[in-house]
């Protein structure tokens, strides 16, 4: 029982000490090994480009040079979708000119697509190392 508490306790400090509402709720997301498995496309990834929507409700859109492609069909330029999320969730937000491993689903129709719980995150050597077992990639320049 105090562990249930210090727990909850311990949640709702790091609300109310400004995390913000995707980043609390990012916590039940599945962990990187499932997030991989369920990815329709695996790649490191360089953002290009940013086409930000002028509603904040709609779709972000990047442009991004694929630096290695694990798992999927992705040109070396590539768009990428970057969904809103259940509401709590919030959207992955990416930065022109940095490095991420991409996990993504797959349309047939339009481009990858990534969400709150997709696993996208910032490529790091160790990263990169837990995914390839090589830490040699052109994705760390």
């Amino acid at each position: 029982m105090r562990l249930l508490l210090a727990s909850l306790a311990a949640a709702l400090v790091g609300v109310g000490a400004g995390a913000s509402p995707a980043r609390a709720a990012a916590t039940s997301c599945p962990g990187l090994q499932t997030q991989l498995r369920h990815s329709d496309v695996v790649a490191f990834v360089t953002v290009t480009d940013v086409a930000l929507p002028s509603d904040p409700s709609e779709d972000v859109f990047y442009r991004v040079s694929v630096d290695q492609g694990l798992r999927g069909d992705l040109s070396a330029v590539a768009t990428v979708r970057s969904a809103i999320g259940a509401p709590g969730y919030g959207r992955p937000r990416l930065t022109t000119g940095e490095s991420y491993l991409l996990l993504a689903t797959q349309s047939p129709t339009g481009p990858v697509t990534i969400g709150a719980c997709s696993g996208t995150r910032r490529a790091t050597p160790s990263l990169v190392l837990a995914v390839t077992g090589s830490v040699v990639l052109t994705a760390l320049r």
